[in-house]
């Protein structure tokens, strides 16, 4: 649960940066779309990491 509860605050610290870095106008879907695909791959590596860290964890 914790560890969910960590990503969600990562995820969500990752999207305003991202947000605020690019200068991302939420009111076009082109934007929108970049932050989308942006996200997904943060997402997707996260994930990866997290998943290599349980795994550590769960050896010791």
């Amino acid at each position: 649960m914790w560890l969910e509860m960590n990503n969600s605050n990562i995820k969500l610290g990752i999207e305003n940066i991202i947000i605020e870095e690019l200068n991302l106008d939420l009111n076009n879907e082109a934007d929108v779309t970049r932050l989308s695909d942006i996200c997904r791959r943060f997402d997707s590596l996260l994930k990866e990491e997290t998943n290599k860290t349980i795994n550590l964890m769960c050896k010791h």
